[in-house]
């Protein structure tokens, strides 16, 4: 699912998530936030944690299925990233990505 990030008129990112039933290679069902962008001239703006903020809203309403958690990765060295995920609810799981990442999840 992929949705574009609107202000006003102007789109200014979007955020692309998934749903896994749980029933193929994970543990559980969940929600995800595969990718969150946001275009540099509005980076800043608050427009990040509000998708982020509707993502969350998205999941609980459970539109493809119930789920235990939004999960997300993102870089250790990405501060802003780690700070909003954080202030959101998010909890680092301990897991790393193979690409370095740093599991969170929100338990819905």
């Amino acid at each position: 699912m992929t949705f574009a990030i609107y202000k006003d008129e102007k789109m200014v990112g979007f955020i692309m998530m998934y749903y896994d039933d749980g029933n193929g290679k994970f543990e559980y069902s969940s929600y995800g936030i595969f990718k969150i962008m946001i275009d540099r001239r509005y980076q800043g703006n608050g427009y990040g944690k509000e998708a982020t903020i509707k993502a969350i809203a998205y999941s609980k309403a459970s539109t493809h299925g119930k789920a235990r958690v939004v999960e997300l990765t993102y870089n250790p060295d990405n501060a802003i990233a780690r700070k909003l995920y954080l202030s959101l609810g998010f909890v680092e799981t301990g897991k790393i990505h193979p690409s370095g990442e740093v599991y969170a999840e929100y338990v819905l």
